[in-house]
């Protein structure tokens, strides 16, 4: 399996708050339960509400107890995520929050989802989707569990609201379908072809079943410079991705910088 991530911002405006994260099993004991995938959105409400928190809180609970089925790990910790949000949004929510975990072992996989996230199975040419619009309520509910299996050459993608609304207009999803199997390197090709129409935030993540790569691998993109992310609280870290050219550039930079010093001090 292989995951792939490309991020979209045009501009950190402070509104919006998205939080991504893919975890890989390191101890024999996690290794039984399978990865899991976590993204995580949230605007200028829910204040009470921690991305951080909900993504660590799932992980302490899915490899909670190494002994229950993957199945029962994950309706677990989606479990403790409901008692966590019911007693953060007992008071006020508003319809800015949105969540979605899915976890994956072997050839199954289990998902979960609050908001607009949205998702979809692609096989054989063929779009399946997996998201149903919840209504926009003034009471919090519950996350639902979604279990399925994957074949070979199978994708799954995942796509906050905006990115999900400038695939359609894009027609990016007719790309992916004829893709078989998938190429990254002429998916991002695709993207960077329309990147003018990227003018909102938000990420795209997508799952490759690999029959030839049965090794996890990952790989990210960054279209626009600047990602938020929630850590801690409300304190907010951007994190920058350079491309490698632009490494070399400011290595070369500073080599060039450094040389010119020892050469002053030597020549007095």
């Amino acid at each position: 399996m292989q995951v792939f991530e490309f991020y979209f911002q045009a501009k950190f405006g402070g509104e919006k708050i998205i939080k991504s994260a893919f975890f890989d099993p390191k101890t024999i004991y996690e290794k039984k339960l399978g990865n899991f995938y976590f993204l995580g959105e949230k605007g200028k409400f829910n204040e009470e509400v921690s991305l951080e928190e909900i993504f660590n809180l799932f992980k302490q609970n899915f490899y909670k107890k190494p002994s229950l089925s993957f199945q029962k790990a994950f309706e677990e910790a989606i479990k403790e995520i409901n008692f966590y949000l019911k007693g953060k949004l007992s008071k006020n929510f508003f319809p800015d929050l949105n969540l979605l975990f899915i976890a994956i072992k072997d050839k199954k996989f289990a998902l979960s989802k609050l908001g607009k996230i949205e998702i979809q199975l692609i096989r054989g040419g063929k779009i399946f989707n997996f998201s149903r619009r919840q209504k926009i309520n003034e009471k919090f509910s519950s996350l639902k569990i979604i279990l399925g299996k994957v074949f070979s050459d199978d994708l799954i993608s995942i796509q906050t609201e905006e990115i999900f609304e400038i695939f359609e207009k894009t027609k990016i999803f007719e790309h992916l379908k004829k893709m078989y199997p998938f190429n990254p390197k002429e998916f991002k090709e695709i993207l960077e072809s329309k990147k003018e129409e990227f003018k909102k935030p938000g990420v795209c993540a997508i799952f490759f079943f690999d029959k030839e790569k049965a090794d996890f691998a990952k790989e990210k993109f960054s279209f626009k410079r600047e990602i938020s992310f929630e850590v801690e609280g409300k304190r907010k870290i951007i994190l920058t991705f350079l491309s490698k050219k632009e490494v070399k550039l400011i290595l070369a930079f500073l080599f060039f910088l450094l040389l010119s010093f020892i050469l002053n001090k030597i020549l007095g």
